[in-house]
């Protein structure tokens, strides 16, 4: 909960910062704007590796690795990662005003999460086959 608080606190004063140098220069605003940004994000990965590894240790506990559902819960924790860099840069992107290339990077994301699952969905499938040669 601090952790929010204190990004919340970071964003608003920059936005303080922001408002106050609007019409003086751009450059700093730019510089405030890209520092308040790398904090952020500090405190996202900061707090992405804390939780990565909490769900790391409850994961090991009780699911083998080569089983269906350890196998989906890494591939959704990937997926999950790279869901979050995709907006990440497709929001950098959009901010220096390059939407087509927002949009490339989210179509790029999309397209690898969806290679990235089709081995889950092969698995369902094969499943799926094998109950219906066993009803009939």
């Amino acid at each position: 909960m601090s952790l929010i608080l204190r990004a919340a606190g970071i964003a608003v004063a920059a936005l303080v910062i922001l408002l106050a140098l609007r019409g003086v220069s751009s450059l700093f605003a730019t510089l405030v704007k890209v520092g308040a940004m790398l904090l952020l994000f500090g405190f996202f990965v900061f707090e992405l590796a804390s939780g990565i590894s909490d769900v790391r240790e409850l994961v090991s506990g009780f699911i083998d690795e080569n089983s269906f559902v350890g196998v989906s819960i890494s591939v959704m924790i990937k997926a999950l990662g790279i869901a979050l860099i995709g907006r990440i840069c497709a929001d950098v992107c959009k901010e220096c005003g390059e939407n087509g290339l927002a949009q490339g990077v989210e179509l790029v994301a999309g397209i690898v999460i969806f290679s990235l699952s089709l081995p889950i969905l092969s698995e369902i499938l094969s499943f799926a086959y094998g109950l219906l040669q066993n009803s009939s």
